[in-house]
């Protein structure tokens, strides 16, 4: 199974991603969570599982350096508790799951 949201261009993760295709675990439909220093709540759950472990490194860095945090830490935070992606910085998602209606 493979779920992908497509980043837009100004996300600050775009280049991580080859065309921006960020493997994500739920489909179509985003969840809902509490975000720290923000009011959106719509987000897609990355799929740590596809993501090779200098990128999500990457990610983490970057995360880290924004917030003024230690990057170590982010990422086993990271590990820990899972990674949100913001509905609003992704232009939409696929998946090859075949759906019947």
């Amino acid at each position: 199974m493979n779920n992908y949201a497509f980043l837009k261009k100004e996300s600050p993760f775009y280049d991580l991603f080859p065309g921006g295709m960020c493997p994500i675990v739920n489909i179509l439909l985003p969840s809902r969570v509490d975000l720290e220093h923000s009011s959106e709540t719509a987000v897609y759950m990355i799929d740590l599982a596809k993501i090779p472990d200098v990128r999500l490194a990457e990610i983490a860095r970057r995360l880290a350096a924004a917030a003024g945090a230690d990057p170590a830490r982010t990422l086993d935070e990271i590990k820990q508790r899972g990674l949100p992606l913001r509905v609003s910085q992704t232009n939409g998602c696929s998946t090859d799951v075949p759906f019947f209606l």
